[in-house]
């Protein structure tokens, strides 16, 4: 029933929070799990050319599909 103080709700409800957390900053920065390819490919210079931040535009230029279900879930 309950492990060290926690109990089933209490986990479902960590669980929740996180996918939400998760999801909420991959869907806005959906190019974050991909930089290092974008690095390595050169397709960098795309953005470094552009005169807004490039990480930042880097970072939201996508989403990531999955994790609007991740939101969804933790919501």
């Amino acid at each position: 029933p309950t492990v060290n103080g926690w109990d089933l709700t209490g986990v479902i409800t960590l669980y929740s929070i996180v996918a939400a957390g998760v999801g909420l900053g991959m869907a806005i920065c959906g190019n974050s799990g991909r930089l290092a390819e974008i690095i390595a490919s050169g397709s960098l210079d795309y953005y470094l050319v552009l005169p807004a931040d490039p990480l930042v535009h880097t970072l939201v230029s996508a989403s990531s599909i999955p994790s609007w279900g991740d939101l969804a879930f933790g919501l």
